[in-house]
């Protein structure tokens, strides 16, 4: 009976929570999927008044039963329920994480990123280590009204009837990746490699491993483009107490623009710190890692120097 038990909690740990996917063990440097979760809105001919009208942009986005202190409670269909972070309440909790000024040459859109958290019967925030947050993203692109041009606006919006610009809602994903431990999520940011990408930096701490992770996806698609650990360290892992050794990983990213292509070169340069399992230290390993954007332009591959 005993082992039954440790074998159940041992799979309850492995398992995100509620989210019905398992999580792997972190590696040094961390695969996903490429995109999390395709679900994409068609929008149609969507408008808002301002690129900061939160309960405008939710109500249209995710139809929610209601939206309660700018965070969108919406009853989840089969695929939020199986890939999403679901509440005890039954709902998903969604909020606008961040919005990104992105230029696009003529001006500026707004990409905007969603964020789903899972909460207790409480109302807490859950915290198991293998706990992520969701993250979806719209983009606004503005667009300037012309005279007699009449806006199509959630009811939320109307508050009087002249304006003189309007963002269309383009490039819904409602759940492209996740991010976190312990029931927080990361840094948002963007990065120009080339061209503008979304930048999700993060830690994750479980099973004596604490890496911080860099994530670079499309804005156009959610793929991840290009993945690294900025540090890493296995100091406190079952692997190293079974008799492997203990490695400290330090990477920096340098961004070179491509005299070609309009994608950046990436090189990242690595330093590995390994200590034996008498605790005597090994010789640094200082190396220097590249990486181009492939020919499909989905994804940058290490090149062989």
């Amino acid at each position: 009976m005993k082992t039954f038990v440790i074998l159940f909690l041992l799979a309850v740990t492995l398992f995100g929570c509620h989210t019905g996917e398992q999580k792997s063990v972190k590696k040094d440097t961390p695969e996903k999927d490429s995109v999390k979760n395709k679900v994409i809105k068609e929008l149609g001919d969507i408008y808002l008044t301002s690129p900061f009208d939160t309960t405008g942009l939710l109500t249209i986005l995710f139809d929610p039963d209601t939206v309660i202190n700018n965070v969108a409670l919406w009853l989840p269909d089969a695929d939020a329920s199986f890939n999403m972070n679901v509440s005890e309440d039954g709902y998903c909790h969604t909020n606008i994480d961040t919005i990104l000024k992105v230029p696009n040459g003529k001006g500026t859109n707004y990409l905007v990123i969603f964020s789903t958290f899972e909460y207790g019967s409480k109302g807490e925030k859950e915290n198991y280590h293998a706990c992520e947050v969701n993250y979806g993203m719209t983009e606004l692109v503005p667009q300037t009204l012309v005279s007699g041009e009449t806006v199509n606006l959630p009811d939320s919006t109307m508050k009087n009837a002249h304006y003189t610009m309007r963002y269309r809602v383009t490039r819904f994903l409602r759940n492209f990746t996740t991010a976190g431990s312990w029931g927080d999520g990361g840094k948002i940011s963007l990065a120009n490699f080339g061209d503008y990408v979304l930048h999700i930096s993060w830690e994750y701490t479980g099973t004596g491993l604490f890496h911080n992770l860099e994530e670079y996806y499309s804005t156009d698609d959610g793929k991840l483009l290009f993945s690294y650990a900025s540090s890493y360290t296995n100091e406190n892992s079952f692997f190293y107490e079974g008799g492997g050794d203990e490695k400290v990983i330090k990477r920096t990213l340098e961004i070179i623009p491509h005299k070609i292509n309009d994608w950046s070169e990436l090189k990242l340069h690595c330093r590995l710190t390994r200590f034996d399992t008498t605790q005597h230290k090994l010789p640094d390993s200082v190396y220097t890692e590249y990486y181009e954007m492939n020919e499909q332009g989905n994804a940058y591959e290490k090149e062989v120097k």
